[in-house]
C-alpha cells in the first residue's frame, strides 16, 4: 500500500484498517489500555519508546510518515499523547483569580496570607 501521498493514503486508512493492523502491534508490544487510551502516551520513557515502535511499524507497513499515521491515530481517539495536552483551563482561571486577588491587595496595602490561599 506504498502510496507517498498523505490525502490519498487519509481516504483508505479507516479507523478499522488501523485498528486491524495495530491490534497485533499492540500484542507484540505488550501494550495495555489502563483506560486513557488504546495507546497512551505520557512522559514515561517506556510509553514513549512503545509508541515510537508502533507508529513506525505502522509507517512502514502503509508507506507513509510515522507522522501521518499518528495523525490518524489522534483522529480515531486510538491514541492520547498526554504529553502535548493543553493546561486544565480551571487551573488557568484560578491563577487569574489568585493573581487578581493579589494585586488588589497589594493596592489596598494588605498582606495576603499563602496558607489562606492554598487550597
Amino acid at each position: 500500500m506504498g502510496d507517498s501521498n498523505g490525502a490519498e493514503v487519509a481516504e483508505w486508512v479507516t479507523a478499522e484498517t488501523l485498528a486491524e493492523h495495530l491490534e497485533p502491534l499492540l500484542e507484540r508490544y505488550d501494550v495495555k489500555n489502563r483506560n486513557h487510551g488504546t495507546i497512551y502516551v505520557d512522559h514515561q520513557p517506556g510509553n514513549i519508546e512503545t509508541a515510537q515502535r508502533i507508529l513506525t511499524d505502522l509507517s512502514v507497513h502503509f508507506g507513509v510518515p510515522t507522522q501521518l499515521i499518528r495523525s490518524r491515530l489522534i483522529d480515531f481517539g486510538l491514541l492520547i499523547d498526554a504529553r502535548s495536552s493543553l493546561p486544565n483551563p480551571n487551573e488557568a482561571v484560578r491563577a487569574a483569580v489568585k493573581e487578581r486577588a493579589w494585586a488588589a491587595a497589594h493596592e489596598d496595602g494588605r498582606e495576603m496570607n499563602d496558607k489562606h490561599d492554598e487550597d
